[in-house]
């Protein structure tokens, strides 16, 4: 499998124990967040968010092709979830791009801050600046039993998402009615470097 690395001002690939340097024309690379899914014309993609552009990676006759897909203003979350469905937040506002290369707002939500989504499931988890949201089927819900005070967000297998606050750490499980559980701030001190790694690689 391929392993994506952004440093501070390049991109690198580690494909079959080996890594390269990519470099995708003129478009920028500092700072990238990365998300891979959302297919370019029925071709897997890896997204980049930097420089306020964000575009797609393909590999196409043995290179990467790069594709703009939209000149936007700094990108603050960037996630594909299971349906290939490429999500942003920018700029307060939530954004989504669909199969047909269309870009769709969705102003049911403001003052977006985080957004994460697996591959493995269906389910958005969106933080703004007055709690937690979850989206499914398009429909997006604030999720009222969430703590307060939110300061990281990951999405977890099953699409459950794993939420970090100043008095624990919490996992919210999607269903029918929304469940929420958690352990005190002392375990979360212990479990930090678990998060650091969660939050490369998420």
């Amino acid at each position: 499998f391929d392993v994506w690395l952004a440093l501070d001002d390049s991109l690198h690939l580690w494909r079959k124990g080996q890594s390269f340097a990519i470099q995708p024309g003129v478009l920028p690379v500092a700072g990238a967040k990365m998300a891979f899914g959302a297919p370019v014309d029925g071709k897997p993609a890896t997204w980049i968010a930097a420089g306020g552009a964000v575009y797609a990676l393909v590999w196409e006759a043995d290179q990467f092709v790069a594709y703009q897909s939209r000149a936007t203003t700094p990108v603050d979350a960037i996630a594909v979830d299971f349906e290939g469905t490429l999500w942003i937040a920018s700029e307060g506002k939530l954004l989504s791009r669909g199969f047909d290369g269309k870009w769709h707002g969705h102003a049911e939500v403001t003052d977006v801050e985080d957004v994460s989504a697996s591959p493995d499931a269906v389910d958005l988890w969106i933080r703004t600046k007055d709690g937690l949201f979850h989206h499914k089927g398009g429909t997006i819900r604030p999720v009222g039993a969430a703590p307060a005070g939110i300061t990281r967000l990951f999405s977890a297998a099953g699409g459950a998402a794993l939420i970090v606050t100043a008095t624990g750490l919490y996992r919210v499980l999607p269903g029918r009615s929304i469940t929420v559980d958690g352990i005190d701030k002392e375990v979360v001190g212990q479990a930090g470097h678990l998060l650091d790694v969660l939050a490369e690689i998420g």
